[in-house]
């Protein structure tokens, strides 16, 4: 009777394609990669999302701080710091504070927030010349794009604190997507000052 020949390599390679040892180990080393990014992922959303949170309650805790004024004590610039301090003490306790930015626009009135000082376009080609009659919105005896000025603003005011703090982005691959690798996490709140004193500063 004929027997098939079977060679010697063919035959050690279909018995151990018949073996199941291992299979296991070597399928996680194919994923493991994979899922450890995912995890990673994961982990660092929910961070930025604890920082997001983090800075609208330091909106809220500059400006419940801000509104006040606290005329009669302290000046002008010792309360806008004390306001900077305010929102870094809600931060978590991992980020550099000193990263954090605070930015404080004071307005006359909520419609002239953002909004450029109207002018007069005399020549027509639509965006402001020296020259040109304007309406002094703010008060600074300049035209301004923005009818906003710095700081925390007196009684009455209208304030807009906008804190950004930038952070560096821990997955490579979500990295890749943003500047430098960071991430600008900003929040914004409008408040308007309470009515008080302004005594000698």
């Amino acid at each position: 009777m004929y027997r098939r020949k079977t060679w010697p390599l063919l035959s050690i390679w279909r018995r151990y394609a018949r073996r199941k040892e291992g299979a296991v180990t070597v399928e996680f080393a194919l994923i493991a990669g994979a899922l450890v990014l995912l995890i990673v992922g994961i982990l660092e959303l929910g961070i930025i999302m604890l920082i997001n949170s983090s800075l609208e309650g330091s909106a809220r805790n500059a400006a419940r701080y801000g509104i006040t004024g606290q005329a009669s004590t302290i000046s002008v610039e010792e309360r806008e710091s004390r306001i900077r301090e305010t929102a870094a003490r809600m931060l978590p306790k991992f980020l550099d504070t000193d990263q954090l930015d605070l930015h404080m626009l004071n307005y006359r009135e909520f419609d002239h927030i953002g909004e450029a000082e109207p002018f007069e376009d005399a020549n027509g080609n639509g965006s402001y010349d020296l020259g040109e009659t304007f309406t002094d919105l703010n008060g600074n005896g300049t035209w301004d794009e923005d009818a906003g000025l710095e700081g925390a603003g007196e009684s009455g005011s209208i304030v807009v604190y906008e804190l950004r703090y930038p952070w560096s982005v821990i997955t490579p691959l979500f990295g890749q997507f943003f500047s430098d690798g960071k991430l600008d996490l900003s929040a914004r709140i409008v408040v308007k000052n309470e009515p008080y004193d302004v005594q000698d500063r």
